[in-house]
């Protein structure tokens, strides 16, 4: 009978140790990467994401699905013009331009791109309200351009 319990608890802990080795260095849970501004970290057993924003962790939705219909059906509706340019070449002549550029993958630069690109706008347009109601003028009405 003790021969037995001894088999019983030594493979315990044989599959024990086995189990996790496993867990800790065959198939780890959690992917942690960083590029220069955005920490991202992704659960490999189900494929869910978090971004690190402002020490907290927020979850990165899969609902992309379908927002192509409602993002046209917006831009209609805004009467949003936007230029037919073809992207791999504007690209390139971007990168041959600014050397820097050369080793960034084609979707982190269009996303740092709208980054720039809104920052900027979305500036000058509230700085440019704000001096127009610090020299009397009237504000633009809602809907309008």
């Amino acid at each position: 009978m003790t021969r037995e319990k001894w088999f019983f608890s030594g493979g315990f802990v044989v599959g024990a140790a086995l189990c996790a080795v496993l867990l800790l260095y065959v198939a780890p849970r959690y992917t942690v990467v960083s590029s220069a501004d955005t920490v991202v970290k992704q659960d490999t057993w189900s494929g869910e994401s978090w971004c690190l924003v402002n020490d907290s962790w927020k979850r990165i939705s899969k609902e992309d699905v379908g927002w192509g219909e409602v993002d046209e059906a917006l831009s209609k509706a805004l009467n949003i013009s936007y230029a037919a340019v073809n992207t791999n070449e504007a690209l390139a002549s971007l990168r041959e331009k600014h050397p820097v550029l050369k080793g960034v993958p084609d979707k982190e630069l269009l996303q740092r791109i709208k980054v720039v690109y809104s920052n900027k706008l979305l500036c000058s347009l509230y700085l440019k309200s704000f001096l127009d109601l610090q020299e009397g003028k009237e504000p633009p009405v809602e809907g309008t351009p």
